[in-house]
């Protein structure tokens, strides 16, 4: 990847030893304000106005994937028929349905509909001061690389409870980076921490310009967002790996 771009650029105030010593204790921790105000408008921006959202979900144990030019033309019957099956699944195993821009694989792929900021961060979290960050956190000086993908939970999006072990491809800590203004406890959209026997042991409103950090394998889930919630659950996700 080419060098980290300079429009990206951290609080000069964070505390990182404060943050690796709760990420230490707990695996998980969350950092507000991560960026000065200035990146954080721009990324904000970006994702509000600027991806070309398709929806990402699943269907008989396999992942799909509708682009933003396949869901202007699908019919509305056939969309209705994934829906319904989206549903009916949900009600049986895991499932999710979320808005979905994959940067990492529109970068490789160059995608003719891209979004240079985006691209341009990814290369920013491939590059050392984000790298230098997230072993400084996470005590973790093997990682190496970090993918991304953007995600918008519009009304009726989730993402059923699953827990990220993937250790064969190299998955240490997963990160949400939020960037969702004015949310509300009861516009759902919360990433949930549970025990093995799925009792909530801890649950992260949606914030602006806050990273999540928590290590996998361990279960989680974003909750339901209702029918009255606004469009505006947004974050960059994805892993840091080793490999």
């Amino acid at each position: 990847m080419q060098p980290a771009s300079p429009a990206f650029i951290l609080n000069r105030q964070l505390d990182i030893g404060q943050a690796a010593r709760r990420f230490a204790q707990q695996r998980i921790v969350q950092i507000p304000d991560v960026f000065d105000a200035g990146t954080a408008q721009r990324l904000h921006a970006c994702l509000e106005t600027e991806v070309p959202w398709g929806l990402a979900y699943e269907l008989d144990g396999s992942p799909q994937y509708l682009d933003s030019a396949h869901l202007a033309r699908i019919q509305p019957g056939a969309m209705a028929d994934i829906e319904r099956q989206i549903r009916s699944e949900a009600g049986q195993g895991f499932q999710y349905r979320y808005l979905n821009y994959p940067i990492l694989d529109a970068y490789l792929q160059q995608w003719p509909n891209e979004v240079p900021l985006l691209h341009a961060f990814l290369e920013y979290i491939n590059g050392p001061q984000w790298l230098s960050l997230i072993r400084a956190v996470s005590g973790m000086p093997e990682l190496v690389k970090c993918d991304a993908q953007a995600s918008l939970y519009a009304p009726d999006c989730f993402l059923h409870r699953h827990s990220d072990a993937k250790s064969s491809e190299g998955w240490r800590i997963a990160y949400v980076l939020g960037m969702t203004r004015d949310w509300r406890p009861d516009f759902g959209g919360a990433l949930q921490f549970l025990d093995d026997a799925g009792n909530t042991t801890l649950g992260l409103m949606p914030q602006f310009n806050t990273l999540n950090l928590f290590a996998v394998p361990r279960w989680h889930m974003v909750t339901h967002v209702p029918p009255y919630a606004p469009v505006g659950r947004y974050a960059i996700t994805g892993w840091l790996r080793d490999r």
